[in-house]
C-alpha cells in the first residue's frame, strides 16, 4: 500500500473549506455578541458619574478569562458581573468614569481578543480548556454635556438623606443628639452643602448642625450633628428641609427628603437623667479649657483652649458661648471662667434666646 505524497487540488480544497466552515461555526457558536453601552443614557453630564459596560454574551459553559483589543491596551475594569439565561451567558464588565469637560466620546470598530475558559466533568475530575478567540466590537459614541444652568453648584448623582436622634423618647428638659447624613449612592462627589432643620419654634431649643473633628466629612459622605433641648410635652415631629440635588437618570432638578422623626414625651426615664459634671471636668491640668459642642454636659469636645483672650457671643443657663482667637467657637460653663486664675470675658448685654 502506498501513500500518497499529496492530496488532489479539489480534495484540499474540500478541506479547506471544512476547516473554514468549522472555525467559523465555532466562533458563532462560543462567543454570540459583544457591545458597549452606558448608564445613563446619552448624554451624560460633565462632572457626574457614568458607567461604561462592555457585555459579551457567550454559551453558558464559556467564562471570561481575559480580554484585550488588537490595536489598544485594555483597561481593568472596576467591576465583573455574569449572569446565566437561556442557555446563554452575559458578562459584564463595567468602568465608572466621570469627565469634567463636554465632548464627544467615540470607540471606532474594533477587533476584541477573548480568552474563554470552558470546564467540564469528567468523572471525577474536574478539567479547565482555555481557548483564545475574537469577535467585532462595533463602533460606539456618546456625547458629555455641561450640566444646565439650574443644576450648576448642586449634587448631581444619586444620594441618601437622612435624620437620626440619638433616642426617640424624652423628659421635658432633654437634650437629644442629632445626626444628619448626605451619601453618595453611585460615586458622585458632593459639593459644601448645610443641614438645616424644620423644627416647631415652640417645641424646644436646636443647636445648628456642625461637623465633628472625630467624624471628619469625606468626599462621597457628609455628615453633621446637632442638639435640640425639647421643652414641650406633647410628640415633637423633626425634620430636615429638603436638599436640591440633580437626577441625571431623570435630567432634573429635584428635592431630596429625609424620613421625619417624632419624639414622644415620657413621664420618666431614668436613662436619661443629667448628671453634671464638675466644673473641673472642663479644664485640662494645664488650665486649658474643654468647648463642647452643645451647652450639656454630655456633648462631645470640639478641642481646648487657653482662656485667655475668649470672646463670649451668648449666654445660656449657665452656659457661655465664646471664640478663640483662631475662629474656633464653642460652649463652656459660665462657673468655669468665674473660678480664680481664669480669664472672665465680659458677658453680653443679652442672652441667648
Amino acid at each position: 500500500m502506498t501513500v500518497p505524497k499529496r492530496l488532489s487540488p479539489v480534495v484540499a480544497f474540500l478541506i479547506i473549506i471544512g476547516l473554514s466552515l468549522t472555525a467559523h461555526a465555532a466562533e458563532d457558536t462560543r462567543v454570540r455578541s459583544a457591545t458597549r453601552s452606558i448608564t445613563p443614557a446619552s448624554p451624560v453630564y460633565a462632572g457626574v458619574n457614568y458607567t461604561l459596560t462592555l457585555s459579551i454574551v457567550t454559551e453558558e459553559d464559556c467564562e471570561i478569562g481575559g480580554f484585550y483589543f488588537k490595536n489598544q491596551p485594555a483597561e481593568q475594569p472596576d467591576s465583573l458581573t455574569s449572569t446565566i439565561a437561556n442557555g446563554l451567558r452575559t458578562t459584564n464588565l463595567a468602568w465608572h468614569l466621570t469627565d469634567e469637560r463636554p465632548k464627544l466620546v467615540a470607540f471606532p470598530e474594533e477587533t476584541l481578543i477573548l480568552d474563554l475558559v470552558r470546564a467540564h466533568q469528567a468523572g471525577f475530575m474536574r478539567l479547565v480548556r482555555k481557548e483564545r478567540t475574537s469577535t467585532k466590537l462595533p463602533a460606539f459614541s456618546y456625547d458629555v454635556i455641561p450640566l444646565p444652568s439650574d443644576a450648576e453648584g448642586l449634587p448631581a448623582g444619586s444620594f441618601s438623606l437622612t435624620l437620626t436622634a440619638d433616642r426617640l423618647t424624652y423628659v421635658p428638659g432633654d437634650v437629644r443628639k442629632l445626626r444628619a447624613e448626605f451619601r453618595s449612592l453611585d460615586g458622585s462627589l458632593i459639593p459644601p452643602l448645610t443641614f438645616e432643620p424644620d423644627i416647631p419654634e415652640d417645641a424646644g431649643i436646636f443647636y445648628p448642625f456642625r461637623s465633628l473633628v472625630t467624624e471628619p466629612d469625606t468626599p462621597k459622605h457628609k455628615r453633621a450633628v446637632a442638639y435640640f433641648v425639647a421643652n414641650s410635652d406633647k410628640p415633637i415631629t423633626l425634620k430636615l428641609k429638603p436638599l436640591k440635588i440633580f437626577d441625571p437618570e431623570k435630567r432634573t432638578v429635584r428635592e431630596l427628603t429625609a424620613p421625619s422623626l417624632i419624639l414622644r414625651p415620657v413621664e420618666d426615664d431614668t436613662n436619661d437623667a443629667d448628671t453634671e459634671a464638675p466644673a473641673s471636668d472642663d479644664r485640662t491640668p494645664e488650665g486649658n479649657l474643654l468647648l463642647r459642642f452643645a451647652p450639656d454636659p454630655r456633648a462631645p469636645t470640639l478641642g481646648t483652649v487657653p482662656p485667655e483672650s475668649l470672646a463670649v457671643e451668648a449666654e445660656h443657663e449657665g452656659w457661655l458661648r465664646v471664640r478663640a482667637p483662631d475662629g474656633t467657637a464653642g460652649w463652656l460653663r459660665k462657673s468655669t471662667l468665674e473660678n480664680p486664675g481664669n480669664a472672665n470675658p465680659k458677658l453680653p448685654a443679652t442672652p441667648l434666646k
